[in-house]
């Protein structure tokens, strides 16, 4: 369970202890214990299945780290591009975006991530105004081939 597969680790700790208490118990009493033997409740194997789905644990540290790279290339709103890229369905990518950014704190480097997605979407505005305002520019003359002087000064 690393931290980037986003499980609810207090709880599955808990229904984890439960159930290696049960299987101690049941060794301990000489009852018969196979691999199909069930220590849970159906109520808790239903929590704790649902937990599993929950979480991200088909996601490994590459997915993470690229999840990380698109979202400062592309910003958070541009979750088709980030799919698009990972090669992953969009709503799964989606939903880990969500999760992402409600329990992105829980993360060691949360502070280190936040501010490398925010450097990248600044320069994708960055990018933004300037294009505007070349458009501007451009739209202000009849024929910008013929009419649009650029003094450009390099060293």
């Amino acid at each position: 369970m690393d931290e980037w597969q986003f499980y609810n680790r207090r709880r599955m700790t808990e229904i984890h202890d439960i159930e290696v208490s049960a299987y101690e118990l049941a060794k301990a009493s000489g009852d018969a214990v196979d691999s199909t033997s069930m220590f849970l409740s159906p109520a808790l194997q239903a929590e704790k299945e649902h937990l599993i789905q929950m979480a991200f644990g088909d996601w490994n540290k590459p997915h993470f780290f690229l999840f990380v790279k698109l979202l400062a290339r592309y910003g958070r709103s541009n979750l088709a591009a980030i799919a698009r890229e990972m090669v992953k369905p969009y709503d799964e990518v989606a939903r880990y975006a969500d999760t992402f950014f409600t329990r992105g704190s829980e993360l060691t480097d949360w502070d280190k991530i936040r501010k490398s997605i925010e450097k990248g979407e600044s320069k994708l505005l960055e990018i933004q105004r300037l294009a505007d305002q070349t458009a501007l520019k451009i739209k202000r003359y009849a024929n910008p081939y013929d009419d649009l002087v650029i003094n450009y000064q390099g060293k």
